[in-house]
């Protein structure tokens, strides 16, 4: 199977009937460094009432993941190498 990891951040903006929903890809190579960008992120826009976020960190064989999927923001955190 092919892999695929980020090599630099990607923005993305996105307007649904008024509303407007802001995304970002943000390479990171652990979980603490994801926590790390969260709260910059929060820090950054502390108007967004919701921020959703996913992971995928490979380690050897092992893989952790981690997603939120109940809110309309998605901040999507993914894997570099």
């Amino acid at each position: 199977m092919t892999e695929y990891s980020l090599v630099g951040i990607s923005n993305g903006l996105y307007t649904e009937k008024g509303s407007n929903f802001t995304s970002r890809s943000i390479p990171t190579i652990s979980v603490n460094e994801i926590k790390s960008k969260l709260n910059c992120l929060k820090d950054t826009f502390p108007n967004f009432s919701h921020i959703c976020y996913a992971y995928r960190i490979k380690n050897n064989d092992h893989l952790d993941e981690f997603s939120t999927d109940s809110c309309p923001l998605q901040v999507k955190i993914s894997e570099r190498r």
